[in-house]
């Protein structure tokens, strides 16, 4: 395995795990990441550069959602994906229920399975 590394301040540092005949993704590849808040509310984003991406989410000037709900912490992350298929993603992830989001961010995969109603024990 080829370990990836970014760095962010004021953020906790991420490790991407790779299989040894990939190479790191190329900063045209996409993220899909989740924030979670000091309030409890959670911040779902994609971004291609996610370093630069996340140090904007800690200024004044941009991520109104973050500078509303500070102290956002990176708690999970996703790809890298294409554009679109990032894009899509977080449209996905965005839609999800509360309950369903903090079981991604647990890596709960039971949870996230869709029960169909004649599984479900009555």
């Amino acid at each position: 395995m080829r370990a990836c590394c970014i760095r962010v301040p004021n953020f906790i540092l991420v490790f991407f795990h790779f299989p040894s005949y990939l190479t790191c993704p190329p900063l045209s590849h996409a993220f899909v990441y989740i924030l979670a808040c000091e309030d409890g509310s959670l911040y779902i984003g994609s971004a291609r550069d996610l370093a630069k991406r996340l140090t904007e989410h800690g200024g004044h000037r941009d991520a109104k959602f973050t500078r509303d709900h500070p102290g956002g912490r990176l708690v999970y992350i996703d790809g890298p994906f294409s554009d679109f298929a990032a894009l899509k993603r977080e449209r996905q992830l965005k839609r999800w229920s509360r309950a369903k989001k903090l079981a991604l961010i647990r890596n709960q995969t039971a949870a996230l399975q869709p029960q169909h109603p004649s599984k479900l024990v009555r």
